[in-house]
């Protein structure tokens, strides 16, 4: 593996680019969104318009996102935790207030993961470490941290947990515990830092 704070060469940098593409990144991160978007990335606002305009509902932009896990967990490793019957569950709740009316807020079924440094109802938080048997860091939290409970309230659906170094003490950004996450763009390198 190469080490991850290594400078590129022009050539080198080409030469990552392609990996990007082979690895088909950004046609994951579009599919549900169009080929028309001008990057692979879906921002807030973009899923905001899409539900406001009924090109699209929370359920089925969770769906997709599920699948775009299923497909990019097992190579880049970025969650610690995903629990897709939570996140169905959100969505639906989501659906009901954009039908009803009662959006929340512009977060309203906009995905969001959570660094495994906070507190998440529903999942344990382990801050990238490994925790001893009978350790109350590998139950479930009973509460949300406070700024999740700030992304709940205001409808945001929180997706999971996300790799983070042990104890978040190395900038390299890469969990020997979690085994990742790697790179999305080559991944024989290491994500770096949050």
């Amino acid at each position: 593996m190469w080490h991850p704070m290594q400078r590129l060469s022009s050539e080198e940098r080409k030469q990552q680019e392609e990996a990007a593409k082979m690895a088909r990144t950004e046609e994951i991160l579009q599919k549900g969104f169009g080929s028309s978007a001008a990057t692979p990335y879906v921002t807030v606002e973009d899923f905001a318009r899409a539900y406001r305009e009924k090109r699209l509902v929370p359920s089925q932009a969770m769906e997709k996102l599920l699948q775009s896990v299923k497909e990019l967990q097992p190579k880049f490793r970025p969650f610690v935790k995903l629990l897709e019957e939570d996140v169905r569950a959100q969505a639906e709740e989501s659906d009901r207030r954009f039908r009803s009316g009662e959006a929340r807020s512009i977060f309203e079924g906009v995905p969001v993961a959570v660094k495994d440094m906070f507190r998440v109802r529903g999942y344990p938080m382990s801050e990238g470490s490994l925790w001893p048997e009978g350790s109350d860091r590998n139950s479930p939290a009973e509460k949300n941290n406070y700024v999740v409970q700030l992304f709940r309230d205001a409808g945001a659906i929180i997706v999971g947990t996300t790799a983070m170094t042990e104890f978040g003490v190395t900038p390299l950004g890469y969990s020997v515990n979690q085994q990742g996450p790697f790179n999305a763009y080559n991944a024989k390198h290491y994500s770096l830092g949050s």
